[in-house]
């Protein structure tokens, strides 16, 4: 019966393993309204399905603790990447951050 029955939940199966085993990097992105249109230009220009991005404003008050100490530099943009359970420190330019992202192939 397996794959007869229900094919598309193998794929299902398939993508939840792929993501067990190489986790998608995490981008969190803290900056203005105006700041993101352009940061999202830049990352959004190449396909990237292992990589997933969070914009967060810097009015909007964050409560959860692992992003607490990502908080908004004062009119700068600031941009973590975090794998597995580290975050490298912030960037603060799209090119700086694809650059970084580029070079651990994220």
């Amino acid at each position: 019966q397996g794959i007869m029955h229900a094919p598309y939940a193998h794929a299902a199966m398939l993508a939840a393993v792929e993501e067990q085993l190489t986790p998608p990097a995490l981008v969190i992105i803290r900056c203005s309204d105006d700041q993101r249109s352009e940061w999202r230009q830049e990352l959004e220009a190449e396909y990237a399905p292992a990589r997933l991005v969070f914009y967060i404003g810097n009015d909007v008050e964050v409560r959860h603790t692992a992003l607490r100490d990502k908080a908004p530099a004062a009119e700068q943009a600031q941009a973590y990447v975090c794998t597995s359970l580290a975050c490298l420190p912030p960037m603060t330019s799209p090119d700086k951050l694809l650059e970084n992202i580029n070079q651990k192939s994220v």
